[in-house]
């Protein structure tokens, strides 16, 4: 009897997926993506930040709460997504995504005086993401590298004032630099070349 009990409940465990994708087919997230679509087609320029910020944004949150956790390692990716807005949508959306939703970011594992340097940081990514689009337009590459690399050595002097911990801030700088200039902007690129594409 047992047996057969556990036979059943195994079975209703295989029936049960674990993304049910009949229960986002609604009409209200139909109409909602309707709507998405329509604004899309008069209003891209706005429409299409919108979606990427959407999309980056629990991908970034999840990198800031596993830097807050492994005290040696800098996982934290809102710095080259900051650029990255910045340099195809402007200053103005890069502001938004890199120091207003990554303040929201950094509030949900710990403010601080060293998370505080953090989000200036994601100010100066902003701007030098505009500024590199503006001395190398359509290359994409150098421009970001140019840009990150600047972010990253001023950085690690201005956290030498205010971290008490060197090693931390060396080991940080470093993985912050794999992360950024080496890892990410393959990534980026193809993404700057699919939204390029889309836009043309």
């Amino acid at each position: 009897m047992k047996h057969s009990r556990n036979k059943s409940k195994l079975e209703l465990d295989k029936k049960q997926y674990p993304f049910d994708i009949k229960k986002y087919l609604t009409m209200r997230n139909f109409l909602l993506f309707l709507l998405l679509f329509v604004l899309y087609l008069f209003y891209p320029q706005y429409v299409q930040p919108i979606i990427l910020i959407a999309v980056l944004y629990p991908i970034s949150l999840l990198s800031i709460r596993s830097t807050k956790y492994i005290k040696y390692l800098n996982t934290e990716i809102v710095t080259p997504f900051t650029i990255f807005i910045g340099y195809v949508y402007g200053w103005q959306w890069a502001l938004f995504y890199g120091f207003v939703l990554g303040f929201f970011m950094w509030a949900q594992t710990s403010l601080n005086t060293l998370t505080m340097i953090n989000l200036l940081t994601y100010v100066l990514s902003a701007f030098l993401g505009y500024w590199a689009s503006l001395l190398y337009p359509g290359q994409f590459m150098k421009g970001y590298l140019i840009a990150v690399t600047i972010r990253n050595v001023i950085t690690f002097f201005v956290f030498l004032l205010f971290n008490p911990d060197p090693l931390e801030n060396l080991t940080h700088t470093f993985a912050a630099f794999m992360t950024n200039t080496i890892l990410l902007p393959l990534f980026l690129n193809l993404l700057y070349k699919f939204i390029m594409f889309i836009i043309i």
